[in-house]
């Protein structure tokens, strides 16, 4: 039986036309907020706020960077730099210590090393015949 590949998977789903969830949020959140501070704050104050808030929050709904919407961008670039980092390492030593090297050498320094035994012809010819029945 044949399965069908999902597709798309790193899409979000839509919401309101062509906006996300993420993106309908931001954008509805800085409507409210700049629709309640018209009426608080005189025109100019209001200005300065609709600039910069508007600007913002369209750019962190649309923009993308690596292929990731800048608010997981901006939450990770500051999720590195505030969280601990941690570096397990497990040497030969926990303490770095210098050792002092000695010059007397040791009996398995001493002694030669012994090879492993070597195979005849006759035996890898045996072999070879039983390998290949």
């Amino acid at each position: 039986m044949q399965y069908s590949t999902p597709q798309f998977i790193d899409r979000e789903q839509k919401l309101l036309g062509p906006l996300t969830v993420h993106q309908t949020v931001i954008l509805g959140l800085t409507t409210v907020f700049l629709v309640i501070s018209y009426f608080i704050f005189n025109f100019f104050l209001f200005s300065v706020l609709l600039v910069i808030l508007g600007g913002t929050s369209i750019s962190i709904s649309f923009i993308k960077i690596n292929d990731r919407p800048v608010y997981q961008f901006v939450t990770s670039f500051f999720g590195y730099f505030l969280k601990p980092r941690i570096y397990i390492w497990q040497g030969e030593s926990q303490n770095p210590v210098a050792q002092p090297q000695t010059t007397q050498k040791t009996q398995q320094e001493t002694e030669p090393q012994k090879r492993s035994p070597q195979i005849t012809k006759k035996e890898l010819e045996e072999l070879t015949e039983f390998l290949n029945k």
